[in-house]
């Protein structure tokens, strides 16, 4: 899966020449473990923040799927403490940011005049964390705020994440459910298995498909 898909190619330069495969964009560099295995090609949004503007902070990738919508996509591996949690926020705002000034500067055809408008009706954040550092004993106040607009209890994590893969109803953990309908149609929190399932096989599988359909050569990852 080394091929880029058809509306990533209609990226803005400044994106593209950032392209990059998402095992890189979730690596703990830290650890020097990456949280997903796969060759998906996505914008490696931290380089594109870091030729943007070094002094801000930037979600570690985007992608775009087959129906031009946005997903910005934050990867942790570690604990997230209140002050990761805040980080997480300032993360999100100049993200948009960013990628609002290039797109309006680039005028991409596909997307309105007006690019937070967009990613209010066709954008979605999506944080992957690692389950076995969630400790619901010591939750974040961001986190009890969010549970508490969404009427869920603390205790309740385990059971209410457990019905909801059966109701297709999710849990959005860190508080992050504040920036859906604000920012993003959508915002999801998952564990590396729930993005694998939800998420990147689906993208993986979907690319693939209109590749060959399409008959377009593949675009490989520039060298």
């Amino acid at each position: 899966m080394s091929e880029l898909s058809i509306n990533m190619s209609k990226l803005p330069k400044d994106l593209t020449k950032h392209i990059c495969t998402i095992r890189e964009t979730s690596m703990d560099t830290e650890h020097h473990v990456a949280m997903v295995d796969s060759d998906l090609l996505v914008v490696d949004f931290d380089s594109v923040k870091d030729e943007y503007n070094k002094d801000l902070k930037s979600n570690d990738a985007l992608f775009v799927d087959d129906r031009y919508r946005l997903f910005f996509i934050e990867f942790k591996n570690g604990a997230i403490n209140d002050i990761k949690n805040i980080e997480l926020y300032k993360k999100i705002y100049d993200s948009v940011n960013i990628l609002s000034d290039i797109l309006c500067k680039e005028k991409v055809k596909e997307i309105s005049a007006n690019p937070i408008s967009y990613l209010k009706k066709y954008g979605a954040y999506i944080l992957v964390y690692n389950e076995g550092k969630l400790d619901q004993e010591h939750l974040t106040e961001q986190t009890k705020a969010g549970l508490n607009r969404q009427n869920i209890r603390p205790s309740q994590i385990g059971i209410k994440k457990h019905l909801a893969g059966k109701s297709k109803k999710e849990i959005i953990l860190f508080g992050l459910d504040f920036f859906r309908g604000y920012l993003f149609l959508d915002v999801h929190t998952y564990t590396v298995d729930e993005f694998q399932e939800k998420k990147l096989a689906k993208w993986e599988d979907k690319v693939r498909a209109l590749l060959k359909k399409s008959g377009a050569p593949s675009q490989r990852r520039p060298i």
